[in-house]
């Protein structure tokens, strides 16, 4: 075979430039004017191994057509690996998005992000790394991201799966994964693309070509029918297989409004009894790779003294008197107990601190099992909400207890909250009122 050096510099650069020619139609390409001075450069690809077509778009500034077809030819280029990479678009090329996504989640909790915030985020990019694997993020495309936004619309939940095969024996409804979670699935890797353009590692910004998944719709919260409630929390305090501590929490939640996070970090020194207060001051979370962490509380209004009734109080003193009771024997097998012993709730066999997912996945099986209707540890405060409001509470005195920073959160979740208050409103528009200009017989007023 003929090689460079047999040939003229004039002949070789020819017979590069055919090459390159060759080489350019194996894509299409097209040229857009968006406006005067503005076009759009699209590039498409043949279809890769996995069948998908893939096309790469750059919008330019230049003054006329002919600039902006010499523009294309030096995109073509760079879509076919010819143009020359930067040290940092050359090590880049070879991460995957399982490295991008660790970047990114590193980035946003040296930002500041929350703990909870960066679980979330760990937990949603589990079906980012199950889908891309071992893809380099040079291979995201438009439309392998759609095709992915896709299964997501079609994936379980597989909480209920796991729950259903642990429990054979058990009616376990397996649901699709929720609108919800798919968005922010979504959203979660289309952030950290954004964030990767923005650091370099990317050099085509398409985020906004991507079919974004709709959110959930905005839905007033549902109004909790009270006497059902009342009557689950009853049955719960009424049977003796429940354990103590799964009672307490419900009623907690119910009673006094207290959040999830919040009741997993009470201790003992928190609960006044002789005042009948509780004082929230902290929260605690479960991180992966951490364990349960402790927190300031949701917002600084979460910070507040709430008002526990006396039936729990009684149940409080009762319980505290039973792990006091019980701690030694605990402690015993579990030396490490110790630094738990302040704390309210312990499981009620061992003394150990609970998973914080404990209590929302037993109230789901416990409710199914004595065919109570859809109830979630989140929704009992909206129960208490609820019930304050039904019997007189001003929203003012309402919403400092539920721990929200403005009554008007309070006055937009619970507007609509009762048919009596509408039934109220009707009768006083309905009532003919008195006029200011009436007179008597003697035509005084």
């Amino acid at each position: 075979m003929t090689g460079p050096s047999s040939l003229s510099e004039h002949e070789y650069m020819e017979a590069h430039r055919r090459l390159q020619m060759r080489q350019r139609r194996s894509v299409n390409s097209r040229i857009t004017e968006l406006r005067p001075g503005k076009f759009e450069l699209r590039v498409e690809t043949p279809e890769d191994m996995d069948g998908i077509r893939h096309f790469r778009t750059r919008v330019v500034n230049v003054k006329n057509r002919a600039a902006a077809e010499r523009r294309m030819r030096e995109f073509i280029a760079e879509v076919q690996n010819e143009a020359p990479l930067t040290k940092k678009e050359k090590e880049s090329r070879n991460m995957t998005v399982s490295a991008l996504l660790d970047l990114f989640i590193a980035d946003m909790q040296v930002s500041g992000k929350s703990a909870k915030t960066i679980e979330n985020y760990k937990n949603r990019r589990v079906r980012i790394d199950e889908a891309f694997r071992n893809r380099t993020i040079s291979e995201l495309t438009v439309q392998r991201i759609d095709a992915f936004s896709t299964l997501l619309t079609e994936a379980t939940n597989r909480h209920d799966e796991e729950t259903a095969t642990k429990n054979d024996s058990e009616v376990t409804e397996v649901r699709k994964l929720s609108r919800d979670s798919s968005y922010r699935i979504q959203a979660l890797l289309l952030q950290a693309i954004k964030w990767g353009h923005r650091k370099g590692y990317l050099t085509d910004m398409f985020t906004s070509r991507i079919t974004r998944l709709p959110k959930e719709p905005y839905r007033q919260i549902e109004i909790p029918d009270v006497k059902n409630i009342i009557t689950f929390i009853d049955h719960i305090n009424n049977d003796e297989k429940v354990w103590k501590h799964y009672k307490l929490f419900f009623n907690l939640t119910a009673w006094c409004g207290m959040r999830t996070e919040e009741i997993l970090a009470l201790t003992w020194d928190d609960v006044d009894f002789e005042a009948k207060r509780i004082v929230i001051r902290k929260a605690e979370v479960k991180v992966a790779g951490q364990g349960r962490i402790q927190k300031e509380p949701k917002s600084k209004s979460s910070a507040r003294r709430i008002i526990v009734p006396d039936k729990v109080l009684a149940m409080l003193a009762e319980w505290k008197a039973f792990c006091q009771e019980s701690f030694p024997a605990w402690a015993e097998i579990r030396p490490y107990l110790y630094k738990y012993e302040n704390y309210v709730i312990v499981s009620q066999d061992n003394g150990t601190l609970p998973h914080p997912d404990t209590f929302s996945h037993w109230l789901r099986k416990y409710r199914a099992k004595h065919g109570f209707s859809h109830i979630t540890p989140h929704g009992l405060r909206h129960f208490y909400t609820t019930y304050l409001l039904q019997n007189g509470v001003d929203v003012k005195t309402v919403s400092s207890l539920m721990g929200h920073s403005k009554t008007t959160t309070t006055l937009n979740i619970y507007a609509a909250l009762t048919s009596e208050g509408y039934d109220k409103a009707e009768t006083v528009l309905n009532k003919q009122p008195e006029s200011g200009n009436q007179t008597d017989g003697s035509g005084n007023k």
